[in-house]
């Protein structure tokens, strides 16, 4: 009985999610109908930004190893961040779950 409640929650949260999201689900496939096209928007915005990135820090003069350093270690740092919480989280599920 608790089980079958648990499952008609979710079911209605999904469907919750479901109304709520189909907007904006449909105003992105409007404005991209395909993913190419999406991600060639984020591509040339990367490539535009990213030359006044690397010309601001050649006036400052910082070091390119540097910067890559910088980038390497935040990458890592965070890699390692969501891999704990994403254990966390399965841990969690598999202890609600198991009964």
């Amino acid at each position: 009985m608790i089980k079958a409640l648990f499952l008609g929650i979710i079911k209605f949260i999904i469907k919750l999610m479901n109304i709520i999201l189909t907007p904006f689900v449909s105003i992105v496939t409007g404005l991209f109908p395909e993913v190419t096209v999406f991600f060639n928007h984020i591509t040339a915005f990367l490539n535009q930004a990213l030359t006044y990135v690397g010309l601001i820090l050649d006036l400052f003069l910082v070091p390119r190893g540097a910067v890559a350093l910088l980038f390497n270690f935040w990458i890592i740092s965070y890699s390692i961040y969501l891999a704990i919480l994403s254990v966390k989280f399965f841990v969690n599920v598999y202890q609600k779950f198991k009964m």
